[in-house]
This record gives C-alpha cells, structure tokens and sequence, in this order.
C-alpha cells in the first residue's frame, strides 16, 4: 500500500501535465495538436481568430483619410472666394477688372495692378481719336496698312533728330497710372488702399471663415507690372505722340494672279484645265518702324509715321507697339 504522500504527490504532476496541455508546454508529444476534421469547427475557429485580430488595418486607413483632409491645399472654392473678394477690393480703391491680374502661389498671392491695361480707362479723355487736330481730317476711311502721297498727309509733329536717344527719365509716369493726371481727370490707382482693402474683406468673416484661411495660408503682394516698353492704354498712346516706336503686326500676303493654263487657251478639255487652287497664303509678322501719330479708336487704326508718310495700322493686326529701349552714351556709367 502506498504512502499517502506519494499518491498526493502523484496527483500534482497529474494536474501540471493537464495545465502544461492546455498552454502547449511540456511534452512535445503531448502538446502537438491535430486540427479537427470537422468543417463547422472549422468555420467556428475562423470566426474566433478574426475576433481576435487587431483592427490594424482600418485604424491606419482611418488616420490616413484624416491626415489628407488637413492639409492645407487650395481648393477651387478657396480660389473663387479669393478671386471674388481681391477684385471687389480693387474696384473699392477706383481699379477696374481689366487692370487686374491674379496669380496663385503655393505660399503666396500676387497681385498686378496693371493700369493701362484697360483700354477705356482715362477719366475725361476723349473717347476717340487720340492724335492732333491736323491729322484728324486728313485720314481716309476704308485704308488698311497704305501709303499717303507726301503732299496729301506729312506728320507736322515736333521733328527730333534720328540719333537722340530716350533717357529713362523720359518715361513719363503719368502714363504708367502712378500719379494723377490733371488734363484727362484720371486718378492714381492707390495700391496701399487695395491691399488694405483685401486684408479688411478676407477678416470680415472671423477666423473660422474659408476667407481667414486665405490669409493664414499665403502671404498677399499687389504689385504692378514692370514696365516692358509696350504701349498699352489710351493714356500711353496719347503721351508717346511723336516719339520712335517698333510695331509688329500682321499682314496678309498679296495674292498673285494664276496665268492661264495651255489647255484652256487652246480650248482642250476642260477637266484637264481645271486645277486644284493652293490654299491661301499664311499672315506674315511684319515689323513696321515710325514715329507714333496717333491712334483712332473710332475707325480702329494706329498711325504711325514712316519717312514722312503715314502708315494706317488695323489694330486688331498688331501683336505690339513697342517703345526703343533707352539708349546710353558710349562711357556713361
């Protein structure tokens, strides 16, 4: 018969080899499992080992569709809103839509105030022909790109020698919009009081406005254009009479007359005499060279004038009116 304490001690490593069975230690042999043959078991352990799976994947997803709604990106609707309320602060301080230019930056706005960019603005300024009073009856209707007869129309302006040159001085800046004109009544477009402006409408709305965020997200520069010597703007057209300017333009090429083919003179056959006709000849650019008389905005023409005879220009031919850049003396520093 056996010792009480040996059958109790048997009965511990009973229950350590049952508890060593359950969490896979001990005895290899033991502990190895064989999955059930059982298709409902089958689908039953499926179901717990996706309960039991973390949700790593929908989590990360999660975080991913957050992170792109923050960040800061220019929808169309934050371009819309900004557009709507910089021309609405341009037009407060006098500007005109015309004059305005917009571009959009990563980090930056900029603003181009472009006062000659407006054909029709100029206050009181005659809104017709921009030239003297000799030349205003002189001009023919119905001419494009012709030559007058010298005895017919001759520039009376004031005659300046061929070598002078323009000083950068010479470039009046009344004509570029920057101070008042008191002879065509217009006024200077402030562009302190634009950007001013913007600043006010873009806060308006608080800071939870699509409006603010314009403002948090870029920094607001009005500038205005560098000036490139093209003639823009009836103001421009007007102080320039007389002086030297390059016109690039567009001219049709003339068409040269088809001789008569051999078969049609001897009366042959009239299919053979019929030839497919070439298609029209291209627009050149042509590069006209004069003094600027003047430009009629009523008959739609830029007269220039070329070695004592004016040359009329259509105006919606012309690529650019362009002034010589200034000139220095050979040593000026």
């Amino acid at each position: 018969m056996r010792h009480p304490s040996a059958l109790l001690f048997a009965a511990s490593l009973a229950a350590l080899g049952s508890s060593a069975f359950r969490f896979g230690g001990g005895n290899s042999r033991v502990g190895r499992r064989t999955p059930p043959s059982s298709k409902h078991h089958d689908a039953r352990d499926d179901a717990a080992a996706s309960a039991r799976r973390p949700r790593a994947t929908a989590h990360s997803a999660v975080e991913t569709r957050l992170f792109s709604y923050t960040t800061p990106v220019d929808s169309d609707e934050m371009r819309t809103l900004g557009m709507d309320l910089i021309l609405r602060a341009a037009r407060e301080a006098g500007a005109t839509e015309p004059m305005i230019d917009v571009e959009w930056k990563a980090d930056r706005i900029v603003v181009t105030v472009d006062v000659n960019a407006d054909e029709d603005y100029g206050g009181d300024a005659p809104a017709g022909v921009l030239l003297g009073e000799a030349l205003d009856d002189d001009l023919e209707e119905g001419d494009s790109l012709d030559y007058f007869e010298d005895e017919d129309l001759v520039y009376d302006g004031e005659d300046t020698d061929d070598e002078a040159f323009l000083d950068e001085d010479e470039f009046d800046p009344e004509s570029l919009g920057l101070v008042a004109d008191e002879d065509s009544g217009s006024s200077p477009i402030d562009l302190t009081l634009i950007a001013r402006n913007i600043n006010v409408l873009l806060a308006e709305d608080g800071e939870d406005s699509l409006a603010h965020k314009i403002a948090e997200l870029h920094e607001i520069c009005v500038t205005t254009p560098e000036f490139d010597n093209v003639l823009r703007g009836r103001n421009m057209f007007e102080s320039y009479r007389g002086f030297d300017v390059t016109v690039e333009h567009w001219e049709e090429p003339k068409k040269k007359k088809k001789p008569k083919s051999k078969a049609g003179k001897a009366g042959g056959d009239a299919a053979a005499a019929v030839e497919e006709e070439p298609p029209p000849p291209e627009p050149k650019l042509k590069i006209t060279e004069g003094k600027l008389v003047g430009r009629d905005y009523d008959k739609d023409v830029t007269m220039i004038n070329v070695k004592g005879r004016v040359v009329k220009i259509e105006n919606d031919k012309i690529e650019s009116v362009r002034l010589p850049k200034a000139k220095r003396e050979k040593g000026a520093s």
